[in-house]
């Protein structure tokens, strides 16, 4: 039985990338040659799963025709049948956030239920290709609830301007390089030549998990949809927020973070044996872009204990906890993942930042022997992002020396 679950579960992440690989647009011959390597090498392994399942099916049906003749045909029905175990549903409102409402909640706990005792066998998009095939699409309410709490967690989220995308990689056009000009009636218009043909953001897989108790699983649907919603949420929105400002170098995979994006006159510095001063502040204001439009503060939790220090007068800051953070009017929001002595960034990042998601992009699948030994299941989620912080000169950030 482990054999063919093992099976199954490689079927169904062969069948999804098959699928994502034929999707795939590619930029040049190299590019397409890659794509077309990798779909040579799934079929391959496809075709060396199939008759492996085959055999195991048939194992499967032979076991089931030789439990079927030592049944007594005068035993009770209930040695015959399999019924549910009722579900003891606790959640409160904390494990259905995200969720419209508790039954989408319980839904989603079943469905993941179903993934981990082997009846559904991944969960990605629909697709005509592996639909009903043990593949079945993540239900929709999971990847809301998670995109959801995502939005609500991440300040990248939060800021950025966020897109939609179906492709592997998307063009943003600079923003200073777009223009207007007013014209006179019947009078033709001039073409105008942008210097440059935008910058290129790359949509990538993102991977999270969380390990849930198969006890808890069995259990409670609403706890657990509730913990793998907001706990996958969690560490996208973590991981997002630090390429965003630190930005990602591993594996052949690079992000240009923001602070990093910066020319070096957009960058205030307090010296190592300095306090910082209002002035200091009101020097990153103006240090921006002046086109910006929405402009607001990224602080860490160093640069909100520098907002503490000054006089909250002079800043005319409202710090007041439980109320909406603001410093000369303009909303402050925590961030935890801030560069190195970096205490606070400043800017219309909607202009500064692109973030690319894939809708209805998420995959999950679990892995359920991984863990066996500690009694439960890991699922492990996989949706598509891009960051890209094209256009710096709406920032400007705020550090202290080192030396």
């Amino acid at each position: 039985m482990n054999r063919r679950r093992l099976l199954q579960d490689e079927a169904a992440k062969l069948a999804n990338q098959i699928e994502e690989l034929r999707a795939l647009a590619p930029a040049n011959d190299a590019e397409a040659a890659t794509i077309a390597e990798r779909l040579d090498d799934a079929s391959k392994r496809s075709e060396q799963i199939l008759p492996e399942l085959d055999r195991e099916n048939a194992l499967d049906s032979r076991l089931k025709a030789l439990r079927s003749t030592v049944t007594d045909g005068c035993e009770h029905r209930d040695a015959l049948s399999r019924g549910e175990a009722p579900t003891v549903e606790t959640a409160e409102a904390a494990a259905v956030r995200g969720f419209g409402s508790r039954r989408e909640a319980r839904e989603v706990g079943i469905a993941l239920r179903s993934l981990f005792r082997g009846e559904t066998r991944a969960m990605g998009e629909s697709s005509t290709a592996y639909d009903g095939k043990g593949s079945e699409y993540v239900v929709v309410q999971l990847y809301n609830a998670v995109i959801n709490i995502l939005k609500y967690q991440s300040i990248a989220f939060q800021v950025a301007n966020v897109v939609e995308t179906n492709s592997n990689r998307i063009t943003f056009p600079k923003v200073g390089e777009i223009a207007a000009t007013p014209i006179s009636e019947n009078t033709d218009t001039t073409d105008v030549d942008v210097s440059t043909s935008g910058a290129t953001c790359n949509v990538l897989d993102w991977r999270s998990s969380v390990a849930v108790s198969n006890t808890l699983i069995e259990d409670s649907p609403v706890d657990v949809a509730g913990l793998v919603a907001n706990r996958l949420a969690y560490g996208y929105a973590k991981s997002i927020d630090k390429a965003w400002l630190q930005g990602y170098s591993s594996g052949g995979i690079t992000i240009g973070g923001l602070f990093a994006a910066l020319d070096s006159g957009n960058v205030v510095t307090v010296a190592k044996t300095a306090d910082t001063t209002v002035k200091n502040f009101a020097d990153v204001v103006g240090k921006i872009d002046p086109y910006a439009i929405a402009p607001s503060w990224v602080v860490g939790t160093s640069g909100w204990a520098e907002i503490m220090k000054v006089s909250s007068t002079l800043l005319n800051a409202n710090i007041v906890d439980g109320m909406a953070a603001t410093l000369w009017g303009t909303p402050v929001r925590k961030a935890y993942n801030m560069p190195a002595n970096v205490y606070a960034m400043y800017g219309d990042f909607n202009f500064s930042t692109q973030i690319a998601v894939k809708p209805n992009g998420l995959q999950i699948t679990a892995a359920r022997e991984l863990l066996i030994r500690k009694n439960a299941t890991l699922f492990v989620g996989i949706q598509r992002f891009g960051i890209l912080n094209s256009s710096p000169e709406f920032a400007a950030a705020l550090n202290k020396a080192t030396t």
